[in-house]
């Protein structure tokens, strides 16, 4: 299979998918599109890469790509056992339209949050997330909610069968085996839970809200951040007296899972964040976004924020914090949200993936 990274795939998470699914015997070549190549470039360089695909395709290879994508070859394809996978579906499908139709080969789109949000929007952006979403054969999405917006009333039918792609949903999943035996290994050290815990989100906002949400507490939690985040500065000014934070740099999954095991609470904003806490023995706590809240059972396997803001993930925080401070409670709560974990291990989840292009190419 071919499988396409762009700058909003990041490269590690490209090379571990690409490790994955080597290890099951499938033959990876991956492409990487332009880190920084700006929408007017990508969207003036498509049309001439769709019509130097369907020149070459009879011969079996790829077109010259035109800088600064890397340049591919395909040596005869294997024939009818080829998938184009390409994350996310924008603009990841701008970059492997061209290649799936040059090598005729099924295209396959992995769709996250940032889809659902392309897909609802205006102008340039939305047009061609939308074109490669009804170019695709098949679209992965990782979660109900993105099902959702990938399945939208205007789906198309431009990929050939006169309706809109058929659309999965294959959760993000998290190696639920070294977070689980992370959380046994400090249970088995006798390490006694402390503090709150979380993974830098992507807008920095949230930072803010979440030490906004601690600073309200009447008792204040350190808040470990792992991975880089700009947090504004008023709001660190007005809470650094009352909110202990502690940062530590982006790391490896193990060194992640030792981390998550020591925390009483973790904040997440992502399915593999809310799956890697609940994995790890944290209690988890997560807003009342949909496609969180419908992997978190409140009260069952974690905690769903009542609110948006900080007041809401305040109270919620709080509530964590009574359930982990209660070993009679924290002992059923962990061990119903390590069995949704575990449901999601990324290797059940690859080998999923792998099922549906199994279907797609029978």
């Amino acid at each position: 299979m071919v499988l396409v990274a762009t700058g909003s795939h990041p490269r590690d998470a490209a090379d571990e998918r690409a490790d994955a699914l080597r290890r099951r015997g499938v033959d990876v070549e991956v492409v990487r599109g332009s880190e920084g190549e700006r929408a007017a470039g990508r969207y003036g360089t498509l049309a001439r890469r769709v019509a130097g695909g369907v020149a070459t395709g009879l011969r079996g290879r790829l077109p010259r790509l035109p800088d600064p994508l890397d340049r591919l070859r395909l040596e005869a394809p294997a024939p009818g056992r080829t998938v184009v996978e390409a994350h996310p579906l924008h603009p990841g499908g701008l970059v492997a339209l061209p290649i799936a139709r040059s090598i005729g080969a099924p295209l396959v789109l992995v769709a996250d949050s940032s889809d659902a949000a392309a897909l609802a929007g205006t102008g340039v952006d939305v047009a061609a997330a939308r074109l490669s979403r009804d170019a695709a054969d098949l679209v992965i999405a990782g979660s109900r909610t993105v099902a959702r917006a990938v399945r939208g009333t205007d789906a198309g039918g431009r990929n050939g069968t006169g309706r809109g792609p058929r659309v999965e949903v294959v959760l993000d999943g998290v190696d639920h085996h070294t977070f689980a035996r992370a959380r046994d290994r400090a249970g088995a050290d006798g390490i006694l839970r402390s503090g709150v815990i979380m993974v830098s989100p992507t807008d920095p906002a949230r930072l803010d809200m979440a030490l906004d949400a601690l600073g309200r507490l009447s008792q204040h939690p350190t808040l470990t951040v792992v991975g880089a985040a700009a947090t504004a500065e008023p709001t660190e000014r007005e809470l650094g007296n009352r909110v202990d934070v502690r940062r530590m740099p982006a790391t490896d999954d193990a060194r992640l899972a030792a981390e998550v095991a020591c925390r009483s609470v973790m904040l997440a904003f992502g399915l593999a964040d809310a799956l890697a806490g609940m994995a790890a023995g944290a209690v988890t706590v997560v807003g009342p976004e949909t496609e969180l809240a419908e992997l978190v059972d409140d009260g069952r396997t974690g905690v769903v924020a009542a609110g948006s803001d900080a007041d809401g993930w305040a109270r919620a925080i709080g509530r964590a914090l009574r359930i982990a401070d209660t070993p009679e409670r924290a002992g059923p709560v962990r061990m119903a949200a390590d069995a949704v974990a575990a449901r999601h291990d990324n290797g059940r989840a690859l080998d999923r993936t792998l099922d549906l292009y199994d279907e797609l190419l029978a």
